[in-house]
C-alpha cells in the first residue's frame, strides 16, 4: 500500500511539472525596444504576457544589442519596434520577420522635408524620412496602441475581451489628458520653446506650440561658440521664454544659452528610455505649460 502511494504521488509530482512546463511553454513572449512600446503593452497586456525591454544606454540612435537582445528577440512570439530609422536594426536579428511590428505603422507622421526648422539646425537626415518621436503625440500614442490591441488579439485571440477593455481605460486616459491642457495652450501668447535636438514636433503639433532645436532630430550637428552666439540672438530676438533639456543627455550648450538670456530652463525627460509614459508626460506637458505662461 505504501509502495502504491509512492507510485501514486510520483506520478501527481510528474503530472504538476508536466503542466507547469506546458503552462511555461505556452506563455507568450514578447520584446519591445523604445520605452513607449512597453509601456503600450503594460498598458493594453498587463500580465498575460512576459515581456522584455531592449534599453539602450544613452542615444537610442547608436547602440549596440547584447547576446541577451538576440536570444530574446530570437525566441520572442512577437516584436514591437518604433521604426522611422531610430531602432530599424533590430530586424537583423531573426529571420522571422512576421514577428515584427511597427507600432507607429499607422500614425499620421511628420515629414523631415516639411518640417520647419530653424537657421541653426543641421539637416543632416540620414536614419529615415519621418520624425521618428511619434510617442511624443500622445494623440499618436493611442494610434500606436490600437496597432499593438489588434497584434495581440491576432496572437491572443482568447483575451480579446481583456485587451479591449485595457485599451479602452488607455484611451480614455489619453483624451482626458489632451483636453485638460489643450485649452490652456490655446490661451500661451508666445508659444515656442528650444530643446536640444529637435524630437518634440509631435508634441507641438498637438498643441500649437513650436519647437525650435540646437541640433536636428537624430540629434545631429554641431554648434560652435560662433553660431552659439547666433542661437543666444535669435532667442532673445524671438523673446522665447523656455528652454527645455533631456533629463537623460547631456544639456550643457542649452545650459550656456539659459545663462546668457536668463530664459527659465527645464530638465524633462522625453520618454524615450525610462518612465511611466502618463505620469511622465504629465509631467512634461505641465514643464512646458508653466515655462510658457
Amino acid at each position: 500500500m505504501g509502495k502504491m502511494k509512492n507510485i501514486i504521488l510520483g506520478l501527481g509530482i510528474l503530472l504538476f511539472v508536466s503542466c507547469t512546463s506546458q503552462i511555461e511553454k505556452e506563455g507568450i513572449s514578447v520584446v519591445t525596444s523604445l520605452n513607449p512600446n512597453y509601456n503600450l503593452i503594460k498598458y493594453i497586456a498587463q500580465d498575460k504576457v512576459s515581456v522584455y525591454n531592449i534599453s539602450f544606454s544613452g542615444d537610442s540612435h547608436n547602440f549596440e544589442f547584447t547576446p541577451q537582445d538576440i536570444k530574446n528577440v530570437q525566441d520572442s512570439d512577437m516584436v514591437f519596434y518604433n521604426g522611422l530609422g531610430i531602432d530599424d536594426k533590430i530586424l537583423e536579428l531573426s529571420d522571422d520577420k512576421n514577428k515584427f511590428v511597427q507600432t507607429t505603422k499607422d500614425a499620421n507622421l511628420i515629414s523631415l522635408e516639411d518640417e520647419h526648422h530653424n537657421d541653426h539646425d543641421s539637416h543632416n537626415y540620414d536614419h529615415g524620412e519621418y520624425d521618428p518621436h511619434v510617442w511624443l503625440s500622445i494623440n499618436e500614442y493611442k494610434t500606436m496602441g490600437k496597432v499593438v490591441l489588434d497584434s495581440l488579439i491576432l496572437l491572443d485571440p482568447n483575451n480579446k475581451d481583456f485587451y479591449t477593455n485595457n485599451f479602452t481605460s488607455f484611451s480614455k486616459r489619453i483624451d482626458d489628458i489632451y483636453n485638460s491642457y489643450i485649452n490652456d495652450f490655446k490661451l500661451v501668447t508666445n508659444k515656442e520653446f528650444v530643446s536640444n535636438h529637435a524630437s518634440y514636433g509631435y508634441l507641438a503639433r498637438d498643441f500649437g506650440l513650436v519647437n525650435s532645436s540646437l541640433y536636428d532630430v537624430n540629434n545631429h550637428g554641431e554648434v560652435n561658440p560662433k553660431n552659439l552666439q547666433d542661437i543666444i540672438d535669435i532667442v532673445k530676438q524671438k523673446n522665447v521664454k523656455l528652454i527645455i533639456g533631456d533629463k537623460y543627455e547631456s544639456n550643457k550648450e542649452l545650459e550656456t544659452v539659459s545663462n546668457e538670456t536668463n530664459i527659465t530652463y527645464k530638465v524633462v525627460n522625453n520618454l524615450e528610455s525610462q518612465g511611466d509614459y502618463f505620469t511622465e508626460y504629465e509631467e512634461l506637458l505641465s514643464s512646458i505649460y508653466d515655462g510658457l505662461r
